[in-house]
């Protein structure tokens, strides 16, 4: 679903069984938008790259905090140590 000018997730919960989403070089700028992946929990690939909310304050730790399940995000391994000192950071970055 890369370059299509998406701003929103909607309905998105409706592919609970979704393992692979590429939304790269959309129009996604909003942290409550991932809400609604939370609601996938097979999600294990995700790239949001190019988007403009990438460019928000702590965004790598705001998603993968939200999304533990995931495996690649940014066609970058979320690692092990990476989930560690995540999980030790309070709160999660809202809009």
């Amino acid at each position: 679903m890369d370059e299509n000018g998406i701003r929103s997730l909607a309905n998105i919960e409706r592919l609970p069984n979704l393992q692979t989403l590429s939304m790269a070089s959309n129009r996604i700028s909003e942290f409550h938008e991932l809400e609604k992946l939370v609601e996938l929990p097979h999600l294990l690939e995700l790239s949001l790259a190019s988007n403009p909310i990438v460019r928000k304050p702590n965004y790598r730790m705001a998603v993968v905090k939200r999304l533990m399940q995931l495996v690649i995000f940014d066609n970058r391994e979320v690692t092990m140590d990476e989930r560690k000192r995540f999980e030790g950071v309070g709160g999660v970055i809202v809009d």
